[in-house]
C-alpha cells in the first residue's frame, strides 16, 4: 500500500501537525505544565536542543577517563550547564568587545558613516562565521524555565553591556550631544545588541537575501545602525523625543503634500 501523502488540507494530517506545533510552542513557554508531555518533562531538565551531547563524546574528546569526569559533575545536566556558561563567557578573537574601544574615535573620523560601515561590517562578519555567536539561540527560550543558568550568564551579559554603554557615552560626549530623551546609554547597548542578535539569527536562515540589500558598499546591518544612530541622537540640541520628532515630520509632510 503506497503512504499517502500529508498535507494541511488533510484533516488527518492537520491533527497531527497541530499536535507537534503545541508541544513545540509549550516547550517555550515559561507557563506551560511540564507533565503534559514526558518529552516536554525532560526539556524542563534542561533545553533539548543539547540532548546529543553525551557524556561519553565529551569525555573521549577530553581524552580523559569518567570517573574524572564524574568526579566534578555528578550529572550531565550539572555538566551542560557548566559548559553553556563556559562557552559564552570564553575569549574569541571575534569576540564584539575588540570593537568597543573604537566607538569613542567616531568623533574624530571625516566620515563617521563611513567608519561605522568599517566597524558594523567587520562585528557582522566576525559573529556571523563564529560558531559559538549561535549557543544563546539554542538555550536562550529555556532561559524562564532555567533560572540557575541564566544567573550564571548575565553577569558576563551585563559587563559585555555596560563596556558599550560606556564608549557611547564617551562617544556622545566627544561631540557635544546627547541621546533623545526616553534613552540611555544602557538602553542603546541592549537596542544594538538586539539588532545584532536579529541579523544574525535571520542572516543564518536568508543570507541570499540580505546580501542582495547592501547599498553603497555596506550591508544592510551597517545601515540599520546608521539609520539607529541618526535617530536616537539628538543631533539638533532640541532635547525632543524620537516620537515627537516622527509625529511632527509626519504632519509636516502631510501639509507639503496637501
Amino acid at each position: 500500500m503506497s503512504r499517502r501523502r500529508a498535507t494541511r488540507q488533510d484533516p488527518t494530517a492537520a491533527r497531527f501537525l497541530e499536535a507537534g506545533a503545541n508541544l513545540i510552542e509549550s516547550s517555550l513557554d515559561e507557563s506551560a505544565d511540564p507533565k503534559e508531555a514526558v518529552r516536554l518533562r525532560q526539556i524542563r531538565d534542561f533545553p533539548a536542543a543539547l540532548d546529543w551531547l553525551h557524556v561519553d563524546d565529551v569525555v573521549q574528546k577530553a581524552g580523559l577517563s569518567k570517573k574524572a569526569f564524574s568526579n566534578r559533575w555528578p550529572t550531565r545536566d550539572d555538566f551542560l550547564a557548566d559548559a553553556v556558561v563556559y562557552v559564552v563567557v570564553r575569549q574569541y578573537d571575534t569576540d564584539p568587545r575588540k570593537y568597543v574601544d573604537q566607538v569613542p574615535k567616531l568623533a574624530t573620523n571625516a566620515s563617521m558613516s563611513a567608519e561605522i560601515i568599517r566597524i558594523a561590517d567587520a562585528l557582522f562578519n566576525g559573529v556571523v562565521n563564529d560558531r559559538h555567536s549561535y549557543v544563546l539561540f539554542h538555550v536562550g527560550p529555556y532561559m524562564a524555565t532555567h533560572p540557575k543558568l541564566r544567573q550564571a550568564i548575565l553577569p558576563e551579559l551585563h559587563s559585555r553591556g555596560e563596556a558599550w554603554a560606556k564608549n557611547y557615552a564617551l562617544l556622545l560626549n566627544e561631540l557635544g550631544v546627547s541621546l533623545r530623551p526616553g534613552w540611555t546609554d544602557w538602553a542603546t547597548a541592549m537596542a544594538l545588541q538586539a539588532i545584532l542578535d536579529g541579523f544574525l539569527h535571520r542572516y543564518r536562515v536568508q543570507s541570499e537575501d540580505y546580501e542582495h540589500c547592501r547599498w553603497e558598499g555596506a550591508s544592510l546591518f551597517a545601515q540599520t545602525v546608521i539609520t539607529f544612530v541618526a535617530g536616537v541622537v539628538d543631533w539638533r540640541r532640541d532635547g525632543i523625543s524620537a516620537t515627537t520628532t516622527l509625529d511632527n515630520l509626519t504632519n509636516q509632510a502631510k501639509l507639503d503634500r496637501d
